[in-house]
């Protein structure tokens, strides 16, 4: 199987994005379940939701760029 269709193969499926939602449903029903007065913890929250998009769009630039195998021969390097 090529690299691009693997690429399109990991974007598409459905656990993929399952996987996003479920992290995001967890961290939103955290922070209704949070106390008004612990802002701290709402604070590490929000961090924790723009964590997850940025990941998440990170991904995709990359599956989308076909950059996949650039990107692991990286971090092969690393």
């Amino acid at each position: 199987m090529d690299r691009t269709q693997l690429a399109k193969d990991i974007k598409n499926n459905p656990i993929f994005e399952e996987s996003f939602e479920q992290i995001r449903e967890q961290v939103l029903s955290d922070w209704r379940n949070s106390t008004n007065h612990d802002t701290v913890g709402r604070e590490q929250l929000w961090l924790e939701l723009r964590l997850i998009d940025k990941v998440y769009n990170h991904i995709i630039t990359v599956l989308d760029d076909g950059k996949m195998y650039e990107y692991t021969t990286n971090l092969k390097e690393i």
